[in-house]
């Protein structure tokens, strides 16, 4: 096999746990857009495009699909407009952890200083 097969084995695994999280079946999705960086490789379209049983679209660049995401949102919850119930899931595949190593020692007890933590 190719060395790229694991990772869209991967991006169809995603997909299949979108689907089954959401309670979904493929014939249940009308069309799934694609934006980013990552739907610009063919290999990857194609893998979701076999998830759900559909070409992809790549229609819409990322600022108009969040505005459209957002105007969907809006008449969901408007009495005024009447709109078809959707649901957005937004996940990282892969989970990310940040380290980084101070350059200078940490100051001396009573000095005045200060630490700040975070948790990422």
């Amino acid at each position: 096999g190719s060395r790229p097969a694991p990772l869209l084995g991967r991006v169809r695994e995603a997909c299949c746990a979108a689907l089954r999280g959401a309670g979904l079946e493929p014939r249940d999705v009308y069309s799934v857009e694609m934006f980013g960086g990552l739907s610009r490789m063919p290999a990857v379209g194609e893998a979701v495009s076999t998830s759900f049983q559909m070409p992809t679209r790549r229609s819409l660049n990322a600022e108009e699909a969040v505005a459209r995401g957002a105007a969907l949102a809006a008449a969901l919850s408007s009495r005024s407009f009447r709109a078809k119930e959707f649901a957005v899931c937004e996940c990282l595949s892969a989970g990310y952890t940040f380290e980084w190593a101070s350059t200078h020692p940490p100051p001396a007890a009573g000095a005045g200083g200060g630490a700040v933590a975070s948790d990422l």
